[in-house]
């Protein structure tokens, strides 16, 4: 992982991570998952945003790679039907793109 550009925001986000409780604090009290999230965290806001908000997201990608991460995401959009209503269909696509 690089390292973070912004220290202090990549402090920030291994502590709100931690305090997200359970597999998520076990996961930053790890060398690997500090420094996934040290350089999430102290280069970019927005994954940082991301990695909060969808938090299980992380130990996946640490534990499988990100080319599986991406074939599940896949997958699950696969899922939705090309009849969904368009709302669903987007709503599946904005879940993806975050993913």
């Amino acid at each position: 992982w690089p390292h973070p550009a912004d220290p202090a925001a990549a402090e920030r986000l291994i502590e709100r991570y931690a305090a997200l409780g359970g597999p998520q604090a076990a996961l930053a009290a790890t060398k690997a998952g500090a420094a996934a999230l040290a350089a999430l965290g102290g280069g970019s806001p927005f994954l940082s945003d991301l990695v909060l908000r969808d938090p299980d997201v992380l130990p996946q990608v640490l534990d499988h790679g990100p080319d599986a991460a991406v074939a599940r995401t896949m997958a699950v959009l696969a899922e939705v039907p090309f009849t969904a209503p368009r709302l669903t269909v987007a709503a599946a696509l904005r879940r993806a793109k975050r993913r």
